[in-house]
């Protein structure tokens, strides 16, 4: 009779112990599920900041190609004009500048 309470306990203890290990299991798959997803989205931003950039880079070469080109050819009167007023600070005599309060 002790042998069959002892193979009962037994019993229940390898159960218990399967619970526990499938417990521990089902923890594990969505700790790595969450994981797996959050990589994913994390990768799917990345992607998309990486095409972006792609587009910035060959808009860039592109305009610097032009800029390549245009290198040597004389600036219109407006050109001149804008870069006096931008870069230098520039104004014809008898205009009024007006600065916005800040």
């Amino acid at each position: 009779m002790a042998a069959l309470g002892h193979s009962v306990r037994r019993k229940k203890a390898n159960r218990r112990s399967l619970i526990l290990v499938a417990l521990v299991a089902v923890v594990l798959v969505v700790f790595l599920s969450v994981g797996i997803i959050s990589l994913q989205r994390e990768n799917a931003r990345l992607a998309e900041s990486r095409d972006a950039l792609k587009e910035n880079v060959e808009a860039e070469l592109e305009k610097n190609e032009e800029l390549k080109e245009n290198k040597d050819a004389p600036l219109s009167d407006e050109e001149i004009e804008d870069i006096a007023r931008d870069r230098f600070g520039l104004a014809y005599p008898d205009e009024i500048i007006l600065v916005p309060e800040e």
